[in-house]
């Protein structure tokens, strides 16, 4: 990366980190994703709050909404996706990472969410799930017990999720961290990626599961070099990722893809698709700060064990099961944020 495009990268981060600024809600919560059960704002407040820690000029605000989502911890320790549902692992998961991010976690905050967490790991698999038999999904829905099976049962993208936040807050054992490492390990596709229950496509598991395993000390650098292999083979000559939706480029997965390339050891190759990566995604950015968001989170009916058997879904209405876009583009604009941020802090490291 170049003076030029260092300062380019950071023109657009003022220009992203505006956008959100602008969209926090007066009581310190961002919100998106119109599901059936209300916006998020637990969970997306702490990813923006993670992408936006330490920026200039957004100090106030990041004040507030820190200051808004330690007071929305229930006595469980969790967080959950809105104030309308039970507490959930994933919310737990990024609202914990958010606070660690800002420094603004209190010791018995981390130790209750440490706690909620743990209780989520599946003593079979040794993978995290959304829900246990403790959040009582199944009566806060009015449900059968045995009809959320689908959404209590472990999930790639989850446990990589866990895991990062378990060992940003410490005093978790080793050997829970290595077993959910080698569940990751496990379930890596042959393509090098991941699969997930709760996104659309590869890309967030991916990026995740890769920044996992790295934090964690995986012991296979052949699944990394097999994700390193797949990420550089399916960029386009733009610098983007495509998916069907979105032919000509789509920034929330390009933005994973760079993320999950930085995460790892460096390659001339890898090195290089990041740069068109960020390249691509500076000149993506809308005049507002933002970027295009596409449908990516996906609700399957809770009774569902794996989404990719489900052939009809709908697309950001309030009917399940559903893949949805962050309609406000918020989830997007961190997670580019976050990709570019780290894009030049891996620069200026060397």
């Amino acid at each position: 990366m170049t003076a030029t495009t260092a300062l380019q990268t950071r023109m657009t981060l003022d220009k992203a980190a505006e956008y959100l600024r602008r969209r926090q809600d007066d009581d310190g919560l961002w919100r998106d994703f119109a599901t059936p059960f209300g916006f998020s704002a637990d969970w997306v407040t702490g990813c923006v709050l993670r992408s936006l820690a330490g920026v200039p000029g957004t100090e106030d605000c990041v004040a507030r909404g820190a200051t808004a989502l330690l007071q929305r911890q229930r006595p469980n320790g969790g967080w959950g996706f809105n104030e309308n549902v039970p507490t959930d692992c994933d919310s737990t998961v990024w609202a914990l990472l958010g606070l660690l991010a800002v420094e603004r976690a209190p010791e018995s905050t981390v130790d209750a969410a440490r706690g909620y967490l743990e209780a989520h790991r599946d003593a079979t698999t040794r993978g995290f799930s959304v829900y246990t038999d403790a959040d009582e999904i199944d009566t806060s829905f009015g449900l059968e017990p045995d009809f959320v099976h689908g959404w209590k049962q472990p999930a790639h993208c989850v446990t990589a999720a866990v895991v990062q936040a378990l060992l940003a807050c410490g005093g978790t054992s080793e050997l829970l961290v290595r077993q959910a490492v080698r569940y990751l390990l496990d379930a890596q596709r042959p393509d090098g990626s991941w699969t997930s229950y709760w996104w659309h496509d590869a890309a967030y598991p991916t990026l995740h599961a890769v920044t996992a395993l790295v934090a964690g000390g995986a012991s296979r650098p052949e699944a990394l070099e097999r994700c390193v292999a797949l990420l550089v083979s399916r960029q386009e000559p733009s610098g983007a990722w495509t998916t069907p939706m979105a032919p000509d480029g789509h920034p929330f997965a390009t933005a994973c893809h760079l993320e999950a390339l930085l995460a790892q050891p460096t390659t001339s190759a890898a090195a290089a698709a990041a740069e068109r990566a960020a390249a691509w995604l500076r000149e993506a950015q809308h005049p507002d700060g933002g970027w295009t968001p596409y449908p990516i989170m996906r609700i399957p009916m809770p009774n569902t064990v794996d989404p990719a058997e489900v052939t009809d879904w709908y697309f950001d209405e309030e009917m399940l099961p559903v893949v949805l876009r962050d309609a406000n583009g918020l989830y997007t604009t961190a997670a580019a944020v976050h990709a570019l941020r780290t894009a030049v802090a891996r620069e200026e490291s060397r």
